[in-house]
């Protein structure tokens, strides 16, 4: 998918930095819809442009934006000049968001302008060029360009959710944006696939069973290129790359027992057994500095968390309520670690633990369904997960303490264990 985006300086050639500092949502901004300068509007563009956008500011929870019914005169230009400030102040806008577009011969010209409703003048101004069928990716990518100008950090707007979906009775690999858009499939072996789990942003690891047994698979999500990791006897399951992308963890039966083991990335030899005991040990989960794993061990009877060194040393327990915790997930930060657990109604939850303090557990679903799988945006800003309250299996997103949460697929079928990529 090819993709053009050309920068122009508007405003006497440059744009002034603003970074705003303060709490989630406490930046009133009025965004007005974007308007075709020529009258042409292919397929819907300004509207399918305006929906991606607007879902993107509305996931960062940094911008309060403010509803367009309360508006005054929204059509009032683009222009220092023609722009009526003083209606604006009384809505409460401290920025005000004004775009238009040219379409011509399957190419879009879109303009971006930020106004400072309190100094009554322009502070961001960008000129942007794209393919009209690139809608999603050309409105995520000025979505991270808005973002960046008012916070200076990247945004997750660009990235992608690997997940699971049945297809046909089975299970395929696919991924899509993280609003849910532009599905493509991975595998379509016509077999069961399961647990993805990026390496780096261009290849995925995942285990298949394809060819008959539960295999562990490496494949680049562009070129297709795929490769098998490891094919030892039993359970091949679990893989997920280390920060360096040089090796895998993963759960390996060969020797009767489920344990977790490393192997390399290049060639799937077994670098070291990191477990050995009698109980299960599985689902590893690399911490972001790539020196210890957290984990899911039977040892102590009931599915616990454990984290260990990345040798398999000082092992340490680190959850003590409940009697089924599961799939921990090392938050981008190394603060917290997520992880689905089984409550007192036989429902699954989400919960962290966090470990700056003494490892205490905080909540962030309930009542609603089975609510299981989570993963982190590479920011550790945001949750991906599946939950079941509307019946089937659905994919959501929530910010890092269970807040705006957002369901993103909206289909009959049934989705299964969303990854979201890193940034790199």
């Amino acid at each position: 998918m090819k993709i053009i985006f050309i920068l122009l300086f508007l405003i006497t050639q440059s744009v002034f930095a603003v970074i705003v500092e303060g709490e989630k949502g406490e930046l009133p901004i009025a965004i007005t819809p974007f308007q075709s300068k020529t009258g042409v509007d292919v397929d819907k563009f300004g509207e399918k442009f305006m929906e991606t956008f607007l879902f993107d500011l509305k996931l960062s929870s940094f911008f309060q934006l403010l509803d367009p019914k309360s508006f005054i005169e929204p059509n009032d230009g683009e222009s220092e000049t023609t722009i009526k400030f003083q209606n604006w102040k009384m809505i409460g806008a401290e920025y005000l968001v004004k775009g238009n577009f040219e379409i011509t011969d399957g190419k879009v010209k879109l303009t971006l302008r930020v106004f400072s409703v309190v100094e009554e003048k322009a502070v961001f101004a960008k000129e942007y060029k794209g393919e009209v069928t690139s809608i999603e990716p050309f409105a995520h990518f000025i979505a991270d360009d808005f973002y960046k100008f008012f916070t200076g950090q990247r945004s997750v707007f660009q990235t992608k959710i690997a997940f699971i979906k049945k297809v046909k009775g089975k299970k395929q690999l696919f991924i899509m944006n993280l609003d849910g858009t532009e599905k493509r499939a991975i595998t379509s072996n016509g077999s069961i696939n399961m647990l993805p789990s990026w390496v780096g942003t261009t290849a995925i690891v995942y285990t298949s069973y394809k060819d008959g047994a539960p295999n562990l698979y490496l494949q680049n999500i562009y070129s297709g290129q795929t490769k098998k990791l490891s094919s030892r006897d039993g359970i091949n399951s679990g893989g997920v790359a280390s920060p360096d992308k040089k090796t895998v963890a993963l759960t390996l039966t060969k020797d009767g027992n489920s344990e977790i083991y490393l192997i390399a990335v290049e060639d799937g030899k077994i670098i070291k057994r990191l477990t050995n005991d009698q109980a299960i040990d599985t689902s590893p989960s690399w911490s972001p500095d790539g020196s210890k794993l957290a984990f899911v061990s039977s040892r102590n009877f009931d599915p616990h968390i454990f984290i260990m060194n990345k040798d398999g040393s000082d092992i340490k327990r680190v959850t003590f309520q409940g009697n089924y915790n599961q799939t921990p997930k090392w938050s981008p930060k190394g603060d917290r670690v997520l992880f689905t657990a089984r409550d007192e109604r036989n429902k699954f939850d989400i919960f962290y633990i966090d470990l700056n303090q003494e490892n205490k557990i905080v909540r962030l679903t309930q009542d609603d369904g089975n609510n299981e799988e989570p993963s982190w945006s590479p920011d550790g800003e945001y949750i991906v997960f599946t939950s079941t309250r509307t019946g089937s299996s659905q994919i959501y997103i929530m910010d890092k303490d269970g807040n705006n949460q957002i369901r993103i697929t909206n289909d009959k079928d049934n989705y299964y264990t969303p990854r979201w990529s890193p940034f790199e």
